[in-house]
């Protein structure tokens, strides 16, 4: 299986749509996108097995500008799902956006095109 930071360098780091601007980070600072939801600024974990706990498996890809929403993927699932969550609830609801971080990035790649005023290819 090909490896999530591999897939991350063929995304955009960057798409807007409307008043929304996505941003996708690979390596290195996919680390320091960490911070904050599995792990704390001082390097203590922040993961849990409870429902509405940071998941160990979640790595955040990036977030939604306006409002912050962090972009995860499952790490360990096939194809890398990616999802979003309400950031600043006090407990992480995971929604599902796209079925693999390929489809993902394929799709922000089709939006790319549209926000330039462009047709799509």
């Amino acid at each position: 299986m090909e490896s999530y930071e591999k897939i991350l360098e063929d995304i955009r780091d960057e798409v807007s749509f409307g008043y929304e601007t996505v941003r996708v980070y690979r390596e290195p600072g996919l680390q320091a996108l960490q911070i904050g939801y599995s792990i704390s600024p001082t390097g203590e974990p922040l993961t849990g097995e409870q429902a509405g706990d940071w998941q160990r498996e979640w790595v955040v890809i990036g977030y939604a500008e306006c409002c912050g929403d962090p972009i995860f993927i499952d790490s360990l699932a096939e194809g890398f799902p990616v999802y979003t969550a309400i950031h600043g609830e006090g407990s992480w609801e995971a929604k599902q956006i796209a079925v693999s971080l390929e489809a993902f990035g394929r799709a922000l790649s089709l939006w790319q095109p549209l926000q330039m005023g462009e047709n799509i290819p």
